[in-house]
């Protein structure tokens, strides 16, 4: 992914730089390229579940275009393989000339070629280059038009296609997180069942009586890595950041929003349309590499910050249990619009939580639950903000020990 630096531009509240936005368009489309040669093959049902407790990242360098040469990135590309470059229409020439001194695969893509055909062209020719003596997966592949239900839409349409489920359907994508989320909870728990299944060494015939009653049972004791977008500053930071004036244009977001869709420009938007991309962005790119599920929230409540605020100060000086619980149970209920029937349905099948937030949502104790959710299942955190660098370090691949 190319941009041309630009001058010192944010966003409002979470600070992604204007040059960075631009590559948005780019970044969500190399979403829906393979991330590994496994992408490309029919492989064992036991090992797409297994590899739940991998991550399987799409490896996507985002570089300013006057840094995509063999001097700064020959020594890092000689360890991988150079695919495609995706770059804005006005940088293509440029892209072109320093994609073919590197030895990229395909030709460079510009923003205006970005399209159910181009991705269908191109992971045929990524498959025709690297494994041609094998047979490629059948289905359809497009691209996500709701970003907004992404993280949930996209692992579940590259899951059944890896598992040769009808796909054309999927494409369409105008439905509802609670259809989404149903649809994608019932691949997770057909794939756990037909897992169990292989490694049990059971025949067609033999799975095929077993399947519903396996499905029941993995229903019930279901875990998936889950990934969680919750976008939100704390009113204190947004004061020191920034004057009335920036304060007055942020806006609180939603869980979900039928405008928040794919385009080559969409990172001409307004600033929170932007920044609800680039969060949604990363958590898709998470629960992808990790084949699980993902969810978008609505921006956390500003008297959630504030309590949180009074729960620190409270722990400088000496303090009484009572006065914790207290805290705590107001901070849950400042909190409580955050929680929906797919986030409860999500956590209570997590086996663990990636959160891309600002705020501790470990500390929030789930309705129904008596201890916070740092209590239940691993929690990590992904700060966001800067949002420059959240999306820097999520687009990047995990780092591996040197030899």
């Amino acid at each position: 992914m190319l941009e041309r630096p630009a001058a010192a531009e944010s966003t409002v509240p979470h600070g992604l730089s204007k040059t960075v936005a631009a590559a948005l368009p780019g970044l969500w489309y190399c979403l829906h390229l393979p991330a590994s040669l496994s992408d490309l093959v029919d492989i064992d049902i036991w090992k797409l579940k297994a590899a739940q407790s991998l991550r399987l990242d799409h490896n996507i360098l985002l570089v300013p275009i006057d840094c995509f040469d063999e001097d700064l990135l020959g020594r890092h590309l000689q360890h991988h393989h150079p695919v495609v470059t995706i770059c804005p229409d006005e940088l293509l020439d440029e892209a072109r000339q320093r994609a073919s001194a590197l030895k990229f695969v395909l030709p460079t893509t510009p923003y205006s070629q970005l399209s159910d055909a181009t991705l269908t062209a191109q992971w045929k020719a990524i498959h025709e280059h690297f494994i041609p003596d094998l047979p490629a997966l059948t289905g359809e592949v497009s691209l996500t038009r709701r970003l907004d239900l992404a993280p949930l839409t996209l692992p579940h349409r590259r899951l059944a296609r890896q598992m040769g489920w009808p796909t054309a359907e999927l494409a369409a994508q105008d439905t509802s997180v609670s259809k989404a989320f149903t649809q994608a909870f019932h691949g997770q728990t057909r794939l756990a069942a037909l897992a169990r299944l292989e490694r049990e060494g059971a025949s067609p015939s033999e799975a095929g009586r077993r399947f519903l009653q396996t499905a029941r049972e993995e229903a019930d004791r279901l875990q998936v890595p889950v990934a969680l977008g919750l976008p939100g500053t704390a009113p204190a930071y947004a004061r020191n950041a920034y004057d009335s004036e920036v304060r007055r244009r942020t806006e609180p977001q939603p869980a979900v929003s039928s405008d928040d869709t794919w385009s080559v420009t969409l990172h001409e938007r307004p600033d929170h349309m932007v920044e609800r991309a680039a969060i949604e962005f990363a958590v898709t790119h998470q629960a992808v590499a990790s084949s699980g599920l993902g969810l978008m929230l609505p921006t956390v409540p500003p008297d959630a910050f504030v309590i949180l605020a009074e729960l620190e100060r409270h722990f400088r000086t000496p303090h009484s249990s009572a006065a914790v619980r207290r805290l705590f149970t107001r901070l849950n209920d400042a909190a409580q619009p955050l929680w929906s029937k797919e986030l409860t349905a999500a956590i209570q099948r997590a086996s663990h939580l990636t959160v891309f937030s600002g705020f501790p949502l470990g500390l929030l104790t789930m309705p129904g639950d008596s201890a916070p959710l740092c209590a239940r299942l691993p929690v990590a955190y992904r700060p966001l903000e800067p949002l420059t660098r959240a999306v820097q370090l999520q687009a990047c691949p995990p780092r591996r020990a040197s030899a």
